[in-house]
């Protein structure tokens, strides 16, 4: 199955790179030691408060970029956080081999100083500028200049309890790894089944709300509920093949059986949305949306019929969107904002309404 974590690789004496990965793990090791999604968050669209990538923690939010090193005489790049045993190490690290990408105080400073002044000079003012800037309380972070200024790094150890992620060998693969806390309400592993009835997409999931509580298991056409021992090999095969583990915090798993699907909208990718910020919507003109409809994700217990019908052309289907707030749509509604709607991919809803 496959997570993301952090990849620690050994960089000089003291340091290390701590690069956002992607692993492949069997099923039964995320199980055994609760592990679940670390929180890091790809932000690039303008759909989201901001765009910095990084990981939303309890502390705050701790942004990250693409860092440039030379090891081993190569050009080595990695977007992650840099592990270090003393800011006199990280900076005479930085000094000889790190490769400025952006506009940061730290990669501002190399650009000015490295090489028109002495080693120990810039030496020195790199250690008075990671300490100022990683002194800042983290609930204190801004989304936007600071964004710009933030050199990430962490002191070793200290990605433990900043990121609540723990240190894991498996096959003889380093790597750091979220576990659910007691307070966790939700785990899921989450499966794309084949493509079938037409081009709607199916999911299968597992849900389990604590390690010692009930497991709920949706296979596309029914919800089963088991206690964790009694999963059998056989239940989880698909989920080792095809699942991810996605953020449950707002998953809700539960059918609506006094909802009936309507359609199905195929959400346009925002290139192929476009601007949406610039239109205006003043009529859904689809004699389908005349009447309020629920507009769910198609990942909780939504079952397909065999011949869905679908509304694809991205005008009617934004239309409807914009009129949407709170997963309710409402004809001659206020507009809302479209960018909420819009991912890298196209993807599909279901508009349902009461029976």
């Amino acid at each position: 199955m496959k997570i993301t974590g952090l990849k620690p690789v050994d960089l000089a004496p003291g340091i290390s790179a701590l690069a956002v990965a992607e692993f492949n793990l069997p099923l039964d090791f995320l199980l055994a030691n609760s592990v679940t999604k670390l929180d890091y968050q790809n932000l690039t669209g303008e759909n989201l408060p901001f765009q910095q990538p990084g990981f939303v923690t309890e502390d705050g939010f701790f942004p990250i970029k693409k860092m440039s090193v030379l090891r081993k005489g190569r050009r080595f790049s990695f977007n992650g956080l840099f592990s270090y045993n003393s800011t006199y190490d990280l900076a005479e690290y930085l000094a000889k081999y790190y490769q400025p990408l952006s506009n940061t105080k730290v990669d501002s400073l190399i650009k000015r100083l490295k090489g028109k002044s002495p080693a120990k000079k810039l030496v020195s003012e790199l250690i008075e500028t990671l300490d100022k800037e990683g002194n800042r309380p983290m609930h204190r972070f801004r989304y936007d200049d600071d964004c710009i200024a933030w050199f990430p790094r962490f002191q070793a150890g200290d990605e433990r309890s900043h990121l609540d992620v723990k240190p894991y060998d498996v096959n003889g693969q380093r790597m750091f790894l979220r576990t659910a806390r007691r307070e966790s309400r939700l785990w899921i592993w989450e499966k794309s089944s084949p493509r079938r009835n037409g081009s709607i997409p199916q999911y299968d999931f597992i849900l389990i709300r604590g390690r010692d509580e009930k497991v709920l298991i949706w296979n596309g056409e029914k919800i089963e509920v088991k206690m964790p021992e009694f999963l059998e090999k056989k239940e989880l095969v698909g989920f080792e093949d095809q699942g991810w583990i996605i953020n449950a915090d707002k998953f809700d798993p539960l059918p609506r059986p006094e909802l009936q699907i309507e359609f199905f909208l195929r959400v346009p990718a925002r290139e192929e949305a476009g601007d949406v910020a610039l239109r205006k919507f003043t009529k859904c003109k689809n004699p389908r949306a005349q009447t309020p409809l629920f507009i769910f994700d198609l990942k909780r217990a939504i079952q397909v019929a065999s011949d869905p019908e679908f509304i694809e052309n991205p005008r009617e289907v934004l239309s409807i969107l914009s009129r949407t707030k709170d997963n309710i749509y409402v004809p001659g509604d206020a507009v809302y904002d479209l960018n909420v709607y819009l991912q890298d991919k196209p993807y599909f809803l279901a508009a349902m309404r009461i029976q």
